[in-house]
């Protein structure tokens, strides 16, 4: 498979600042390339990934960096600054995407979650927090609903700040 990753908005690669994002990321890189996927990731201008992942393809953009939604109230709305690196992620992973078999969100961000409603290419989304937004929560939801087998979860904790994961005795549903 073809498959093109977009990193988290909140800094390059190496940073830092992305967190546990920078982690998950690089090893599901690495991972994905010692099954034999090709893969693309697109992530803020600076960033960089592990030696051991020279096979992927690096994609850079600029652009101002997102809030992360850590550092806001849970009923805080959603803010797109102008020059958004988010917004150039997700729009140059879509590009790469037409040519590819999935786009695989590492955000935890309205937008790239909101597009899975309004595009043909798939997006899959790794959540990497618990339920850190009410208008994002929500439209977890209402994306859930609707594709319920493009969201993982890192933990059953977090997955259990989203009462509307299917849950049958005591087995979470794992995409």
């Amino acid at each position: 498979m073809r498959i093109v990753l977009i990193s988290t908005p909140i800094g390059f690669l190496g940073s830092g600042k992305g967190g546990g994002v920078e982690l998950t990321l690089n090893s599901l890189v690495s991972g994905l390339i010692s099954l034999g996927h090709s893969v693309d990731v697109v992530a803020p201008k600076n960033s960089k990934l592990l030696e051991s992942n020279v096979k992927a393809t690096l994609h850079f953009v600029e652009g101002e960096d997102q809030i992360s939604w850590q550092h806001q109230n849970y009923n805080s709305p959603v803010i797109i600054p102008d020059n958004s690196l988010l917004t150039g992620m997700l729009e140059k992973g879509i590009d790469i995407a037409k040519h590819s078999d999935v786009l695989l969100n590492m955000s935890y961000d309205w937008l790239p979650i909101w597009m899975t409603l309004n595009l043909e290419i798939p997006i899959a989304h790794i959540i990497s927090m618990g339920s850190e937004s009410s208008v994002i929560s929500n439209l977890i939801s209402r994306v859930y609903a609707k594709y319920p087998n493009n969201f993982a979860f890192h933990s059953k904790m977090q997955a259990n700040d989203y009462p509307f994961i299917k849950k049958t005795n005591n087995y979470w549903e794992w995409v």
